[in-house]
């Protein structure tokens, strides 16, 4: 008996420094806010982009070290919202402890999520650094299949618009 209340005390140390999202914030979820950027590039080269995504529409911004090399705002569906969220739950995003990390130049990535106007949860991961925990997936990923090619090549440093 002390054994096993001894594995639950350990077991619920663990989960204070991981902290998921419950099934019921799932379900409110009305915003998605995803931010990548690229580790230290060359200024020609580099590329950030922020995504923001509701039922209704997708806007992306992206950005090199000094201007706004494209920004788009296209129509969403219920449909895909859903989708997205789901796939969002499955990847098993997780805020854990803050790991300090001192190197520089990865490529970094953050993602927020609303009820409404309220921020509910944000994690962040750079470098080797962060809070922002997946059990599967790779986010920067995820959102990239929803932008459109014209953006997919101004990422690439293909093009501008």
């Amino acid at each position: 008996m002390k054994i096993l209340s001894v594995l639950f005390a350990i077991s619920g140390l663990f989960s204070i420094f991981e902290k998921g999202i419950a099934e019921k914030d799932w379900l409110q979820v009305t915003k998605i806010v995803y931010c990548h950027s690229d580790g230290s590039i060359a200024p020609p080269y580099y590329r950030s982009f922020t995504m923001t995504v509701t039922a209704d529409s997708i806007t992306v911004t992206i950005r090199d070290y000094s201007r706004t090399l494209a920004e788009k705002r296209y129509p969403n569906t219920e449909q895909h919202y859903k989708a997205l969220v789901a796939k969002l739950k499955d990847t098993g995003i997780s805020k854990g402890r803050e790991v300090k990390d001192i190197s520089t130049g990865g490529d970094s990535e953050s993602l927020s999520l609303y009820k409404d106007d309220e921020e509910f949860f944000k994690a962040y991961k750079s470098g080797n650094g962060g809070n922002l925990k997946l059990k599967k997936n790779n986010l920067e990923r995820l959102f990239k299949e929803l932008m459109t090619s014209d953006l997919i090549h101004v990422l690439r440093n293909e093009t501008e618009i």
